[in-house]
């Protein structure tokens, strides 16, 4: 009867032991930001919005970037108030829109590219709650982007200026 009971101890001293040693096992974390970095446009640079079709040119694109690997990132635009003449009053009233357009989870390097697309009528809301109907204003836009890694480490870039300025889509023959 000792025996069995010494059997038993034994046993289950080894499968206390061995839980304990694969429970400890270590955790990996992942410090590190993502990188980002965008490619165009370029602070300043001007870009078209064509009334006809809502898009605004050139082209966005970014390079993103994690040493384990992307979750999602983001874009936004959004304008600078008090450079835009014709713009409401209230300085809380802006127009902004996020965009993400490509699934990156897991990408450890990647470029995105995508246009631009805002309406040129947008409603505007006041900090009095009143809404209005207004074209989109020509005038500076500040451009901001984010990205986050799979750990939830986030970086995101200094705003640059961008002009938007309003014209027609003319097809070349």
């Amino acid at each position: 009867m000792t025996r069995n009971l010494s059997l038993l101890a034994l046993a289950a001293g080894l499968i206390i032991g061995i839980n304990l040693f694969f429970a400890c096992t270590k955790v990996e974390t992942d410090d590190a930001p993502p990188g980002i970095k965008i490619l165009m446009p370029l602070n300043n640079d001007t870009l078209f919005i064509y009334t006809d079709t809502d898009t605004i040119l050139p082209i966005f694109s970014a390079s993103l970037s994690d040493n384990e690997g992307l979750s999602s990132y983001k874009f936004r635009i959004r304008h600078l108030r008090d450079s835009i003449k014709g713009a409401p009053g209230d300085t809380t009233a802006y127009f902004y829109k996020n965009y993400q357009r490509a699934s990156i989870f897991g990408m450890k390097d990647t470029i995105i590219k995508h246009s631009f697309e805002i309406d040129t009528i947008i409603s505007v809301t006041d900090s009095n709650s009143n809404t209005r109907r207004l074209p989109i204003w020509q005038g500076v836009y500040q451009l901001d982007a984010s990205v986050v890694d799979m750990h939830g480490n986030i970086t995101i870039v200094d705003s640059i200026n961008v002009v938007i300025v309003k014209t027609k889509y003319i097809k070349k023959k």
